[in-house]
Parts: C-alpha cells; structure tokens; sequence
C-alpha cells in the first residue's frame, strides 16, 4: 500500500549514507526539478548525494536551484548504497542505465506514471499530477522543513506536468500542495 511504501522511503532515507540520484532521458522539469529538491533535503540532513543525468541539459533549467550540482559522469570513487530513480516508469528510461553501478545497492522507485513496471525495491508510486507533488505531500506528512530552494524546484515540476495547472491532472490537492510552496518561498511570476 502507499503508506507502507512512505514507511519504507522513510527508512531508506534514514539508513542511506551515499546516494544518487537520476531520471528519465530527455528530462523535463518535473524530472530534475523533483531531484533536486531530494538532493537538497538528503544533503541537508548530511548524506553524501550527487544528482547525475547521463545527457547535458539546456539552460530551460538554469533557474532551478543547485541545477550547477549535477554530474554527467558518476564518480569512480563513490561508493553508492542507495539509488533513487525519480520520474520513470521503468529502468530502461534511464539515459546509459548501463553505468549505474547497480549491485547490491537498494533501489527507490519514485514515480507518478500508470504504467510503472515497480522494477525498485521501494516503489513509492501515486497516480497524481507529477513527482514534485508526491515529494511536496512525502515532506508536509513527515514534518520535513521544505526550504525556500525545495519549494521553487517543487513548485516548478508541478507547475511544468500540470501545464501550469491547465490539465486534467489537477486536483485540489494539487492546489493546496503548490499554496503550501508558495508559503515556503516559490514565486508562482518567477518560475513561470
């Protein structure tokens, strides 16, 4: 169920000392910008964290904060535990997912696709309008301070999947989620 696989991303998070992080080729928004607002929270708690996405990106994402952070080659010398893949339905989305050093690392599915193939050993899956809602609703249930550099990524992927809150895939809640960011420092003008 839902909740036990926001216990079990909870305790992940908790046991992990190195991550990475990655996505979907041919990111968009909701894809980096998701991944950047877990890389700042897994930094800011004291994890060893890299964001790597195989390809370069354009500067459509040069306003979101930390995008600087972001490798396109994984350290040789970074000895991962925990592998969180943020925005895919299933492994092969991944740009050169060759490269990941997957062995016995524990891998976390964050995904908000209907047709995920729960290819993690944590699938945290919810059919809502992005990624950046799921971890906006993981970080307000679990009293985890959004800061304001989480909030404009956040803010930012919900606003790109939802086609700045014209599709079908909003909700109230959605509206509620990105109010909540507002409050926590996104600028709605800034960001669109």
């Amino acid at each position: 169920s839902f909740k036990k696989s926001e216990g079990a991303l909870l305790a992940q998070i908790e046991q992990t000392q190195t991550a990475l992080i990655t996505v979907h080729q041919f990111p968009d928004i909701d894809a980096i910008g998701s991944a950047l607002a877990l890389y700042i929270y897994l930094k800011s708690i004291g994890k060893e964290v890299i964001v790597w996405v195989a390809q370069s990106l354009d500067d459509t994402f040069d306003f979101l904060p930390n995008k600087i952070e972001i490798v396109h080659q994984i350290p040789a010398s970074f000895n991962i535990d925990t592998i969180f893949v943020v925005d895919c339905s299933n492994l092969e989305r991944v740009r050169d997912v060759s490269k990941l050093p997957i062995e016995d690392q524990t891998i976390v599915n964050i995904d908000h696709h209907p047709d995920n193939e729960r290819f993690g050993h944590i699938n945290y899956l919810k059919l809502v309008s992005s990624v950046g809602e799921m971890l906006t609703q993981f970080f307000i249930n679990n009293n985890i301070p959004i800061t304001s550099e989480m909030a404009i990524c956040l803010y930012a992927a919900i606003s790109f999947d939802t086609g700045r809150f014209a599709h079908s895939n909003v909700t109230a809640t959605t509206l509620k989620l990105a109010s909540s960011l507002v409050e926590y420092g996104a600028s709605p003008v800034d960001i669109n």
